[in-house]
């Protein structure tokens, strides 16, 4: 049999599969409390996921909102207005028009010849990926935000290994690369002002009257642990699991000193990231009585990102604009990807929705698994536990079933939540691993032109893994001396 039979072939067995999961798996009987629209919904989640693992995204995203749409009872027409117009996904819209743009700019390549000229890069393969991922944890931090850094030093990357000569699709690619969305988002939360720690705060606050968030010591504890996660990632795969890189260090002579000169055309580029970055720290540490902060609340980072878009459209330079939306719409957005990401954003909202009987059966797990533990081992679990979960579900519905959970049992016992919810903070949101985990999670599955799906699974998995380890093995001890510190 010929390989374009095979080919042929092995579309239909993965169509039959996908459609059994899609029409077939609700007819199953129901387990736990798991409800008749539960089990159709997990079946959609099933499907996609098999699917978006055998390559395909586009169709059987769209496919996968319809079916949405007629088990919830929403209607096709407002789950797909609900997919395609949330604020993440316009996000990722105008986050990748902006990259596109400072490409255009010739700014990416001129970083990353710097970044190759740089003596502490060029002492080798995980020096220089130790200098992303640092870059990914410093910036997220700055910004609050994962999202844009990782596209961003995504986009950095590949002029670096188009310099070097790095494969697409290699072991040492994939790692650096999905190592940026693991340590961008250990990076997002150790702000004082992240409103993630907030949150995670306040709905603990809502089970124990008398937990107080403490902005400094939930922050100097959580920056601690995002080097401890950066240090443990570059130990890990530089000496476990020891990828060929392709280089050992970064020769002098590849970069030449004219390479690396800032032109007009780049000057523009780094006005325009600027302005961007300003903008996005002025929304978030602004004073609130500043017409300045008000105006780009009311913005919000959606219209932040599109009004630098359009500045970038409205410059010329050299008698053309800097960037042609129409030009960028069309070369700089995967399209594939975008599909993939907004069924991926709701199918993680929708197997836990009210109705669906999951998030109960959820809870149900959770209680046995931590009653009757010691306030230390509780913990380990629930930080363990954690990563496991918000690798597969939406982040906020883990937030809201976890940390009610512990924060009542660590009380219950005498103890102080404070420390858990702090790493909790973290390891609820690196959902990096299936694309139903996070927006980052589901980019990695759908940058098809340089991670594989069997990649995403595996270095993905490893990165969790290490943020699961180091959290729950040296940051429950070690939280409770830094808070110590502060009292």
């Amino acid at each position: 049999m010929n390989e374009k039979a095979l080919n042929k072939k092995a579309f239909y067995v993965h169509l039959v599969i996908i459609l059994f999961f899609f029409l077939g798996f609700g007819l199953l009987p129901e387990f736990s409390v798991v409800t008749r629209m539960g089990m159709q919904v997990l079946g959609v989640f099933i499907g996609c996921i098999f699917a978006w693992a055998c390559g395909y995204t586009t169709w059987v995203s769209v496919l996968g909102l319809i079916m949405l749409g007629l088990y919830t009872g929403q209607g096709v027409t407002a789950i797909m207005g609900g997919a395609y117009g949330s604020q993440t996904i316009l996000l990722v819209l105008f986050c990748l028009l902006f990259c596109y743009g400072i490409e255009q700019c010739g700014l990416l390549s001129v970083i990353a010849k710097r970044i190759l000229s740089n003596n502490f890069c060029k002492g080798g393969p995980w020096c220089l990926a130790g200098a992303f991922w640092g870059a990914a944890t410093v910036t997220s931090a700055l910004i609050t935000n994962a999202l844009p850094v990782v596209l961003l030093l995504w986009s950095i990357f590949y002029a670096v290994s188009e310099q070097l000569g790095l494969e697409r699709y290699s072991p040492y690619s994939s790692i650096v690369l999905i190592g940026i969305t693991s340590n961008a988002y250990c990076g997002m939360i150790c702000m004082p002002y992240s409103t993630a720690g907030m949150m995670v705060f306040g709905i603990g606050a809502g089970v124990s009257p008398n937990l107080v968030f403490q902005p400094v010591p939930h922050s100097v504890f959580l920056s601690i642990m995002a080097a401890l996660v950066l240090a443990t990632h570059i130990i890990f795969f530089k000496f476990v699991v020891r990828p060929q890189a392709g280089f050992q260090k970064i020769s002098s002579e590849i970069v030449r000193k004219e390479d690396t000169v800032i032109g007009k055309k780049q000057v523009f580029g780094i006005f325009f990231a600027g302005l961007l970055c300003l903008l996005l720290l002025i929304q978030a540490l602004g004073p609130k009585t500043w017409v300045i902060t008000q105006l780009l609340l009311a913005i919000g980072p959606v219209g932040i990102f599109a009004l630098v878009n359009i500045l970038m459209c409205v410059t010329i330079f050299a008698g053309a604009p800097l960037m042609r939306l129409e030009k960028a719409m069309a070369e700089g957005i995967p399209w594939g990807l975008y599909f993939l990401l907004a069924t991926a954003v709701i199918l993680s909202n929708m197997v836990v929705a009210e109705g669906t009987g999951l998030s109960e059966a959820l809870s149900l797990t959770l209680n046995p698994l931590l009653n009757g533990k010691s306030l230390m081992l509780i913990a380990m679990i629930a930080v363990a536990f954690g990563v496991a979960v918000t690798n597969a579900i939406n982040n906020m519905v883990c937030i809201n079933i976890f940390v009610p959970i512990c924060t009542l049992l660590i009380v219950s016992q005498g103890g102080d939540p404070a420390v858990l919810l702090s790493l909790l903070t973290c390891v609820l949101f690196v959902g990096i691993v299936m694309p139903s985990g996070s927006v980052v999670g589901a980019l990695c599955h759908g940058n098809s032109e340089w991670l594989k799906k069997k990649d995403v699974y595996k270095y993905a998995g490893m990165c969790a893994a290490i943020v699961a380890a180091v959290y729950a093995l040296i940051g429950v001890p070690l939280g409770g001396v830094i808070y110590g510190l502060f009292v």
